[in-house]
């Protein structure tokens, strides 16, 4: 289901590698796109976690 698709989770974006005109491209980004957004979700909330409680008490 991917081999269409390059995935850039650094930047949290899904990067389609093939012209959206391509048949069934915008049916198979629109089932990926929940999940990937998802992932990104659950991994910047984590993120901003861990910044919260080791640096934003220090800031200011």
């Amino acid at each position: 289901m991917f081999k269409n698709f390059l995935i850039d989770l650094r930047k949290g974006v899904l990067v389609a590698t093939v012209p959206i005109q391509d048949v069934g491209l915008e049916e198979e980004f629109q089932k990926i796109r929940p999940e990937i957004s998802r992932i990104v979700y659950e991994d910047l909330t984590k993120i901003r976690r861990t910044l919260g409680m080791s640096s934003l008490g220090h800031l200011g």
